[in-house]
């Protein structure tokens, strides 16, 4: 019940009637999502501002339902106490008490009336500033990816490529193609600012997609991932070899083996294996004789093995934080397929058209949007297209400029 738009305190003063309210207003939401779904979206504006409301009447549910349960559980035994004043030998004494409190309650507010509130109501779809207000102009409302400052962080790192936007928005992705040099700290930070940007990103452009539950599910699932080594992988302290050193008469004819062969018999025995071939052939003959790693000099034992005879099986946590990155990103990515794909069409777009025709672009851009139909024309009528130099057509079925033919 309402008077002049305000809900006044006295009707529901019991658990029963406040729970009875949250029922209905439960009720009342979800036909209110039900309209909002139901409402035909023609642009990407519509869809958008849809998905943000639906998620507005969730969480006004979910408030909601969280105050039902409160009231169900009953802690402090109120809801109990109310259920049994309503039985027992005064049960109709209670109920004539109720009744005089109901009427007395009218006699002060006469003038009531029931606002059902916004269910009644006609779904607007119309433009929010406060839903588009949320993304950059690069972003388009959500269309595009605008990782430009990221770009510049990633050509930036020690030992990375130094590509072209165009290029790293095809890799930035693909961890598996990342040098294990560029693996440092600078790069795990790289990172969690790229999973911080496409979180944000796909909260504000996909509402509906339960973010966080994505991004703990993929943090339990790098937690259980095998470290990738960061150098040698051998145990225990023996040599275990593939080449007999001992039948070369000395450094000159393992140089005859190969620098590839050598490396991977080095590599085996936990040794450095960088270098020119003559180095490593030294570095492998002066292993003659021995038969135990630590009889060996340090100089030419690789630096992680050290580390790990010392530290044991002690694990790298920025390495650990890298793999724990690469798989929220890798789920984020999945999520994101289709604004990346947009995105990259959109940059080569733009290489290959003049400043006019990007100027009319986002003229229309920050117009009324575009409809998902191609057609512009009142009547249903196709309008030939100006051609008379038989150029080729760009993907909006308009001929592409001249000079870039």
């Amino acid at each position: 019940q309402r008077e002049g738009g305000r809900k006044p305190s006295g009707m529901a003063s019991t658990l029963l009637e406040l729970s009875r309210g949250g029922h209905e207003e439960m009720e009342v939401g979800e036909n209110r999502i039900v309209k909002l779904l139901a409402a035909e979206t023609k642009t990407h504006k519509q869809k958008l501002i849809q998905q943000h409301k639906v998620l507005k009447e969730v969480k006004g549910l979910q408030r909601v339902a969280a105050k039902l349960v409160d009231t169900y559980e009953d802690k402090d035994g109120g809801r109990k106490q109310e259920l049994e004043a309503m039985t027992g030998a005064d049960v109709f004494g209670a109920f004539y008490n109720k009744l005089r409190d109901l009427r007395e309650y009218h006699r002060k507010f006469p003038n009531l009336y029931y606002d059902q509130g916004p269910a009644d109501q006609e779904v607007n779809l119309a433009d929010d500033p406060e839903i588009l207000g949320q993304f950059s102009a690069e972003e388009m409302t959500g269309r595009f990816l605008d990782v430009t400052a990221l770009h510049q962080k990633f050509i930036n790192l020690k030992n990375a490529k130094a590509v072209s936007y165009d290029v790293y928005l095809t890799i930035f992705l693909e961890f598996v193609d990342v040098p294990a040099n560029v693996k440092t700290k600078k790069y795990r930070d790289y990172l969690h600012e790229l999973k911080e940007y496409l979180a944000a990103f796909l909260t504000r452009s996909q509402p509906l997609v339960d973010t966080m539950s994505t991004l703990e599910g993929a943090h339990e699932e790098a937690m259980q991932k095998d470290l990738p080594s960061a150098g040698p992988t051998v145990e225990g302290d023996e040599l275990e070899r593939t080449i007999d050193v001992s039948s070369f008469s000395g450094e000159e004819q393992l140089v005859e083996i190969g620098g590839e062969i050598l490396k991977q018999e080095l590599l085996k025995l936990g040794l450095k294996c960088g270098g020119s071939v003559a180095e490593r052939a030294k570095r492998l003959w002066s292993t003659n004789g021995f038969t135990l790693r630590s009889e060996l000099d340090t100089k030419i034992v690789a630096p992680s093995v050290i580390a790990k005879s010392k530290e044991g099986a002690t694990e790298d946590p920025v390495l650990r934080d890298i793999v724990v990155l690469e798989t929220q990103l890798t789920e984020l990515g999945d999520l994101l397929e289709e604004c990346v794909a947009n995105t990259k069409m959109q940059v080569q777009k733009k290489q290959s058209r003049t400043t006019e025709e990007l100027q009319k672009e986002m003229e229309n851009d920050m117009g009324d949007d575009e409809p998902e139909s191609e057609s512009d024309d009142d009547d249903g009528e196709e309008k030939p297209v100006y051609n008379p130099k038989k150029v080729p057509l760009d993907w909006t079925g308009k001929p592409i400029p001249y000079w870039l033919y």
